[in-house]
C-alpha cells in the first residue's frame, strides 16, 4: 500500500478557458476523468510492460504472461512476442526518452499511476471578480502530480492552478502553477485527528 497524497486543485479563469480546458478531457468508457484525460498515455506503455520487463528481459519462451495492466495473462511467450518488446522499448527510448509505464508516469504525472479525478463546479469566484472556478480532486500515491500540473499549466497559460496536496506521512503543501511554472505558497505538519476521538468530544 503506497502512502497517499490527497490533492485539491483550484482551477480559475474565465469561463471559456475553464469550459475549453474541460472539454478537452478525454473521459473513460464509465464518464469518469484521471489526469491521463488531459494528457493520454501512449498506446506502446499499456501494451507493452517495459517496466518489468525491458527489451523482454524476464520473459521466457513458452510461459504465460501478463502486461502490467490486467491482460494477457492467457497469451503464451513467443520469440515474436520477445522481439515486439524489443521494438517497443527502443520505440519508447527514441520517442518519449523514457523506458516503461512506471518512468512515462514519473514524467508525466510527477507520480507513480494515473490516478481518477473528481470535479466540482464552482462557478464564479468571488475572490477573483471576472473569474470563474472548479476544484479538482485527486488522490496520488507517495507524491502530488506537480509535474503534470506545470504541463497543464503551460498548456493553458489563461489558466491558474492553486493545488493543496496533504500527505499521509504527515504535513502539507500549497502551491500555484500557472504557465508552466511554480510558485510555493507555504507548507508544514498536518493536524491529523483521531474521528472517533471527535465524535466522543461532540457528544459531550
Amino acid at each position: 500500500m503506497p502512502n497517499w497524497t490527497y490533492n485539491r486543485i483550484a482551477v480559475k479563469g474565465e469561463k471559456k478557458n475553464l469550459d475549453k480546458f474541460m472539454s478537452d478531457a478525454i473521459r473513460n468508457e464509465e464518464g469518469g476523468l484521471s489526469l491521463s484525460s488531459w494528457l493520454p498515455i501512449p498506446e506502446t506503455y499499456r501494451k507493452y510492460d517495459t517496466t518489468n520487463h525491458p527489451d523482454g528481459k524476464g520473459l521466457k519462451v513458452g510461459e504465460k504472461w501478463w502486461d502490467g495492466f490486467g491482460g494477457h495473462d492467457d497469451q503464451i511467450v513467443t520469440e515474436e512476442l520477445i522481439e515486439e518488446f524489443k521494438k517497443a522499448t527502443a520505440e519508447q527510448r527514441e520517442k518519449y526518452g523514457v523506458v516503461g509505464w512506471y518512468d512515462y508516469n514519473l514524467a508525466t504525472f510527477g507520480c507513480k499511476w494515473d490516478c481518477e479525478v473528481e470535479v466540482d463546479y464552482e462557478g464564479e469566484d468571488l475572490s477573483s471578480p471576472g473569474e470563474d472556478r472548479i476544484t479538482l480532486s485527486t488522490d496520488t500515491p507517495w507524491s502530488a502530480p506537480e509535474q503534470w500540473l506545470r504541463t497543464i499549466s503551460a498548456k493553458y497559460p489563461e489558466l491558474t492552478f492553486n493545488l493543496y496536496a496533504h500527505y499521509e506521512e504527515g504535513f502539507w503543501e500549497e502551491m500555484d502553477f500557472r504557465n508552466g511554472r511554480k510558485a510555493e505558497i507555504g507548507s508544514g505538519e498536518a493536524d491529523w485527528y483521531d474521528e472517533e476521538e471527535e465524535n466522543e468530544q461532540d457528544s459531550e
